[in-house]
């Protein structure tokens, strides 16, 4: 018996668990298509994306050795102070691209041969809301029932979270669809995908053996090498020469504080898993939760949600500043990697 198991419910809670940095103020004179100078709340509708832009204030900074990070350096932190004594960093004022959606279509692509197993994919669709769908095809003649697992999917060379798999009967000769979410898309005109790549993890379930598959690379019809997604102004909040961790937007969308970041692995050789180590709001401690995991050279746009529990706890109406140092581990290093100097965003 044929089993299928979707994991995009989990998909969704993992991304709920998010939330995180930004910047903000009101900008009295902006128009449609304007983002942040700190933060921009933007409604989507069908044909585009409405923003209310907002006007920076001043932040003073803490009273506080920006050099302790230490795991007890929040309880040296007064409920009052508004940040780290670290700069406070701003987001620079931006266009959000106009929707124009195309018709995508991509050339059948194989993506795994081996052993009788053929999967290749075939096209692309819109799903609901941020949901994308690659249409695939799989021929099963391994002579196991296997179960793959998306172990990589990167969209124009940004990483997605891989919360998908699905087991086929041996024999099984039939077309599919790989669901994933692009959260961060059409703020940075990423609705119109170029180029994918992808690897599966699969598995004989009679067996227990498993292989990874080789990453392959998708073209779809509107790839161009030298399209650049210009992403400066963004404000850089740590960076060395292994790791960069940058604020891209702090919206309001339905009501809710988003914030998105990007963290981009710049080691040619070790994967990092990226988290927070401690954070304030507003000053006062908060248990702001996110895991990204990369692997070498690899870069992420991550969703972070600011909940009304997350208020409650600091016992705040608004957020002011979000502050936090992060840990950046490898695979053995889990809780005793490095961590960044702390930063510091202004967002109301």
């Amino acid at each position: 018996m044929k089993k299928a198991i979707s994991l995009l419910t989990v998909f969704a809670m993992m991304t709920s668990f998010a939330c995180f940095f930004s910047s903000c103020k009101k900008d009295e004179g902006s128009g449609k298509g304007k983002s942040l100078l700190k933060s921009t709340f933007h409604e989507e509708t069908e044909t585009g994306i409405e923003t209310d832009t907002i006007v920076p204030t001043d932040t003073e900074p803490v009273d506080t050795d920006p050099t302790d990070t230490s795991r007890d350096s929040l309880q040296k932190n007064s409920s009052e102070t508004s940040s780290y004594d670290c700069p406070v960093s701003v987001i620079g004022p931006h266009e959000i691209p106009e929707y124009e959606y195309q018709d995508i279509q991509i050339d059948e692509t194989l993506v795994i041969d081996k052993d009788g197993l053929t999967v290749s994919v075939k096209g692309f669709a819109l799903g609901n809301g941020t949901e994308r769908l690659l249409q695939m095809h799989i021929k099963n003649q391994t002579g196991h029932p296997v179960t793959l697992n998306l172990k990589y999917l990167s969209v124009e060379g940004y990483s997605m979270i891989p919360m998908w798999l699905k087991s086929f009967d041996d024999g099984a000769d039939e077309d599919f669809d790989l669901a994933f979410f692009m959260t961060l898309g059409n703020e940075i005109g990423l609705w119109n995908p170029g180029m994918f790549e992808i690897s599966f993890e699969v598995k004989y379930d009679d067996t227990e053996a498993t292989y990874v598959s080789g990453r392959s690379k998708i073209f779809t019809n509107v790839y161009d090498p030298n399209k650049v997604y210009d992403l400066s102004y963004a404000a850089v909040l740590f960076e060395n020469e292994e790791v960069r961790i940058s604020a891209l937007d702090y919206v309001m969308y339905r009501g809710e504080p988003r914030l998105y970041l990007l963290y981009e692995n710049l080691s040619a050789e070790n994967e990092y898993t990226f988290r927070f180590e401690e954070s304030l709001l507003n000053g006062i401690p908060s248990s702001l939760f996110t895991v990204v995991t990369l692997g070498p050279g690899d870069k992420a746009i991550d969703t972070l949600y600011i909940y009304d529990t997350y208020l409650e706890e600091c016992g705040i109406d608004k957020i002011e500043t979000i502050s936090a140092i992060m840990m950046y581990s490898k695979p053995d290093e889990y809780f005793d990697g490095d961590l960044t100097d702390p930063f510091t965003l202004s967002v109301a």
